[in-house]
């Protein structure tokens, strides 16, 4: 789900008129690109996105733009998923049964995950993602070594995250 969340907080960023193709999409997601294209057809046949086909086709929000709720992408992608209440694992086994207490606890979380779900918006992501990139980060290189070797490693940053390592010796 996550991938067709950004995938579509993607393309509401985009100027009106403009299109992404999958292979963009997916570079900008670390995702792999036939994958990305497997999600985005399936996100078209829903009515969540639009293909365009030509020289500068590529991929742009549906019909209903970014007002599309992440619950509308959830019931489009996995039908059976938004429907259902997930079971605990221990639930099957519970010696309580239909009584058990953790199925209430279990019910309500559901059943915020929908309401949030259904309050979230491809548009609002898109805002939240658009603000996230522009507010400064964690720092994109790691700081200088020690020169003189004492106490202080540091391990490079990975292409997609920061992994920095510190050892105080």
């Amino acid at each position: 789900m996550s991938f067709a969340f950004h995938a579509l907080a993607r393309l509401a960023r985009l100027a009106p008129g403009e299109t992404a193709t999958a292979e963009e999409l997916a570079a900008s997601l670390g995702a792999s690109p036939s994958y990305l294209a497997h999600l985005m057809r399936r996100l078209t046949a829903a009515g969540l996105a639009r293909a365009h086909a030509g020289a500068h086709g590529g991929y742009s929000l549906g019909p209903r733009g970014d007002n599309v709720s992440l619950k509308d992408v959830v019931s489009a992608l996995s039908p059976a998923a938004a429907l259902s209440a997930p079971e605990l694992p221990i639930c099957a086994a519970c010696p309580l049964g239909a009584a058990c207490p953790l199925r209430a606890v279990v019910a309500k979380a559901e059943a915020t995950r929908q309401d949030v779900f259904a309050r979230a918006t491809v548009g609002g992501l898109a805002r939240l993602l658009g603000a996230a990139e522009r507010s400064p980060v964690a720092p994109a290189a790691p700081p200088p070594a020690n020169r003189g070797g004492h106490g202080r490693r540091y391990r490079r940053i990975r292409p997609g995250g920061i992994h920095v390592r510190k050892t105080q010796g």
